[in-house]
């Protein structure tokens, strides 16, 4: 804030006086008179749904994830790899629609 930088969308979390944690942006810069520093304005915005949205979407994206690493292990343990002379054949798992 003393070089005359803008402080935007810096992530913070704030205690509430009822101690929950409220996670907060705030957007911040000063005012000057004749290069002389005279006050900082600041504005929080409140982001604690979006912060806990994200991370359920994040954690829900993980554990989809996690399901289709152990549906591929499940599915390379019932049809092995086809080996001819060099090549190696792996059988996938077919959809019942037809594409």
């Amino acid at each position: 804030m003393l070089r005359g930088e803008l402080v935007h969308d810096y992530p913070s979390r704030l205690l509430c006086k009822d101690g929950s944690i409220k996670d907060v942006i705030v957007l911040s810069n000063r005012h000057l008179d004749l290069k002389r520093f005279l006050y900082a304005r600041c504005f929080v915005r409140d982001v604690t749904e979006l912060v806990r949205l994200q991370t359920l979407l994040t954690s829900t994206i993980e554990k989809l994830a996690q399901k289709d690493r152990l549906r591929q292990r499940s599915m390379n343990r019932a049809y092995p790899p086809l080996t001819f002379g060099h090549q190696t054949i792996l059988l996938e798992e077919r959809s019942a629609e037809p594409k």
